[in-house]
């Protein structure tokens, strides 16, 4: 899990890096590719971005500056019901 921005930058270079292995491998010639490779690179490859997106979604206002999602103050003051 990307806790960091800087494990974020590592993380979108790893990402990067998969691709272009992926591009070699898939150019390759047909007798070289082996396709449990290229399939385990394409697994990496969605893991690296599902951490990405999701470190992205919990830290757009230290990305881009801008607030995310609800404030303390827009949450329900008045807590869960109590049981009965």
């Amino acid at each position: 899990m990307i806790s960091s921005k800087s494990e974020y930058r590592q993380a979108l270079e790893e990402a990067s890096e998969l691709s272009n292995w992926l591009d070699r491998l898939e150019s390759a010639a047909v007798a070289e590719r082996k396709t449990l490779t290229i399939s385990s690179v394409r697994m990496m490859i969605a893991r690296v971005q599902q951490e990405i997106a999701t470190y992205e979604a919990n830290n757009v206002s230290s990305l881009s500056g801008k607030p995310r999602g609800p404030s303390a103050t827009d949450a329900d003051s008045t807590g869960p019901p109590e049981p009965e």
